[in-house]
């Protein structure tokens, strides 16, 4: 008789511990897809940023003029390869882009804006467009995001939904 009441319930748990299973694995799998997307999807775009600042440490400037989407050959008119050099050159105010880092990104809709920080000197926005994947200034000026919780929490959910508008500065 004890075989008997041995295994009651035995089948029931069975069949719960197999459903919740079934329930968390694929809600586990979405959560950690999500956070993987918003982590990683201006990714392409942070790499563009670092890619410039390391030919500039290399003094490869034509590759760096490259990255804007011209060359000598077809200088951009507006950005012409003489005005570029007084920008990033040697003589230009990133003097030692050694000591450069990008200290920020910010995803907006068309594009990421990088900040670039040297020490001494003022941070220099880049523009990574997301289509091109071209480098250029940043269409607009954004406000540093003061220390605090609750804008360090608006300046992520602006970043989530890609809205710089409450950023861009006078």
């Amino acid at each position: 008789m004890a075989s008997y009441l041995e295994d009651y319930g035995e089948a029931q748990a069975r069949r719960s511990r197999k459903l919740r299973w079934m329930i968390v694995t694929p809600l586990a799998l979405i959560v950690l897809g999500v956070t993987l997307y918003f982590l990683f999807r201006d990714y392409s775009e942070h790499r563009r940023a670092a890619q410039f600042l390391d030919l500039l440490r290399k003094k490869d400037y034509k590759a760096a003029y490259a990255l804007w989407g011209c060359t000598e050959e077809k200088p951009c008119p507006q950005y012409p390869y003489d005005r570029f050099m007084e920008d990033w050159g040697p003589s230009g105010p990133l003097k030692n882009p050694e000591q450069a880092k990008i200290e920020n990104h910010i995803g907006c809709r068309g594009g990421v804006i990088s900040f670039v920080q040297t020490p001494g000197q003022d941070d220099v926005q880049l523009w990574v467009d997301r289509r091109t994947g071209e480098i250029g200034f940043a269409p607009w000026t954004l406000k540093k995001i003061p220390p605090g919780f609750r804008t360090q929490l608006a300046a992520m959910m602006w970043s989530i939904t890609r809205n710089c508008d409450p950023l861009i500065g006078p």
